[in-house]
């Protein structure tokens, strides 16, 4: 490491709040003075970069350092949710307005984020009906609930994150180009564990504390072979699949 670098780091722990961000090798650096410029902003960013590379981390990582930090973060994984249920769970519902709707006013996600930050992870799952009424959010701050006539007022600032390329989806007509530009007004595309190479051994290392505590073992140390062998495996599930190989 050396000290240009080193200095970088020291800057960036003592002007952010880098709780929970594991490694801070030649390829992340840049990320984090990115994130520094760009957290306290109240524009719309999209995460890209392959599956497990720590898209949820960086978002939390944007809301801790930006005015919102006390304000909620709410996370919505648009891949998990039936089609016909992401407006309801986006934008909440009227009494009877669907079958699982009962009969009291439901909030959705983007209420519960009121004053502060949406994550959508997966935001290219989200079928292209649901992607028109999150351009209609993000250009109007507005919103209705599902069977509402009521216009509702949206304060919240919207994170999205996708392993996919996006350029593609837009010629494949998978996903609306005028919603992409809506999304991207900041892009940052995490690299994946191969190119973080010096982080490795130290996320390794946080996983195997994190694993010991958890499960109530003794501390455990990882021996220098045991480092070497990790740090020449391929991690295609990257941070993720390094962490549940570790536990």
């Amino acid at each position: 490491e050396n000290s240009a670098e080193s200095a970088a780091v020291t800057d960036l722990k003592q002007s952010m709040n880098l709780d929970g961000v594991v490694g801070l090798g030649p390829a992340m650096l840049p990320i984090l003075q990115k994130i520094r410029l760009l957290a306290p902003l109240s524009i719309t960013v999209l995460l890209g970069g392959e599956t497990g590379v720590g898209k949820s981390m960086l978002a939390h990582l944007i809301h801790r350092n930006s005015e919102r930090a006390a304000q909620p973060f709410i996370e919505l994984n648009c891949a998990t949710l039936p089609d016909n249920l992401i407006e309801s769970e986006l934008f909440g519902s009227e009494p009877g307005a669907h079958s699982a709707a009962g009969n009291q006013v439901r909030d959705g996600k983007v209420a519960a984020a009121e004053g502060g930050t949406l994550f959508l992870d997966e935001v290219s799952e989200l079928s292209l009906p649901a992607q028109a009424k999150l351009l209609q959010l993000l250009q109007s701050k507005h919103y209705y609930r599902l069977g509402g006539t009521e216009k509702q007022h949206a304060d919240v600032r919207i994170i999205a994150a996708s392993n996919i390329d996006f350029d593609q989806a837009v010629s494949e007509r998978n996903f609306r180009p005028d919603l992409l530009y809506r999304l991207r007004v900041m892009e940052i595309h995490l690299p994946n564990l191969e190119e973080r190479k010096h982080d490795i051994a130290e996320l390794a290392e946080y996983f195997c504390n994190q694993a010991c505590e958890k499960h109530q073992l003794k501390s455990i140390f990882l021996g220098s072979r045991a480092l070497m062998a990790i740090e020449h495996a391929q991690w295609r599930g990257n941070v993720r699949q390094l962490a549940n190989a570790i536990e």
